[in-house]
C-alpha cells in the first residue's frame, strides 16, 4: 500500500496494536505494524487511545473483525491494555516467542521481517470464533470480599501446605 492511501476494507477490519515500548523489541513491534499496514495486512491503531478511552478509537476496535496485539516482551502491555478496556477476543504474541529478547534484539530488517511474517500468519488464519469468555475474578482473588463486604473467610488449614502430623 502506498503512503497516504486508504487501507482496503479487509485490512481496515483487522486492527494491530503494539506496545511500541522504549526497548529494542518495542521498536520492532512498532515498525512491523507499520509495515503490515503498508502491505495491507491490517491497520495499525493507537494503543494509548484505547487506554485513554478515546471514543472513536474504541468504536473502531469494537467494530473490527480482528484485533492483534504485538508485544515486545512477556509483560504483554498491549494485550493487557486491550483486555483492561474489555476486549477479550484478542490475538496476541510477544517477540520472545520468536526468539527475540529484550535488550538483545536490535530493530534490524531481519528482526522486523520475522515479526511481520509471524503477525501476517496470525492475521491470515480464521479469527478466534468471537470468543469473549466471561470476565473471571482471577485477577481480583487477592483482594476478594465476602458477601457482607469484609475480607473473605480464610480457607481451611490457612492455605498453607501442612501435613496432618505436623505439630503433633
Amino acid at each position: 500500500m502506498k503512503p497516504g492511501s486508504v487501507p482496503s476494507r479487509s485490512a481496515a477490519r483487522k486492527l494491530i496494536f503494539t506496545c511500541s515500548g522504549a526497548a529494542d523489541v518495542g521498536e520492532i513491534t512498532d515498525r512491523a505494524a507499520r509495515q503490515l499496514t503498508r502491505e495491507g495486512a491490517g491497520t495499525m491503531s493507537c494503543l494509548a487511545s484505547i487506554a485513554a478511552g478515546v471514543p472513536d478509537i474504541l468504536f473502531n476496535a469494537q467494530t473490527a473483525d480482528r484485533l492483534l496485539a504485538m508485544d515486545g516482551c512477556p509483560t504483554a502491555c498491549a494485550r493487557h491494555t486491550l483486555e483492561q478496556a474489555g476486549f477479550n477476543a484478542v490475538e496476541s504474541f510477544h517477540l520472545l516467542e520468536l526468539g527475540l529478547r529484550k535488550g538483545q534484539s536490535p530493530a534490524t530488517p531481519e528482526n522486523i521481517a520475522l515479526a511481520v511474517k509471524h503477525a501476517a500468519r496470525l492475521l491470515a488464519r480464521p479469527p478466534k470464533a468471537q470468543r469473549q469468555p466471561p470476565r473471571t475474578r482471577g485477577a481480583r482473588r487477592a483482594g476478594r470480599r465476602s458477601a457482607r463486604g469484609g475480607p473473605a473467610p480464610a480457607r481451611p488449614g490457612g492455605g498453607a501446605n501442612r501435613s496432618r502430623k505436623a505439630g503433633r
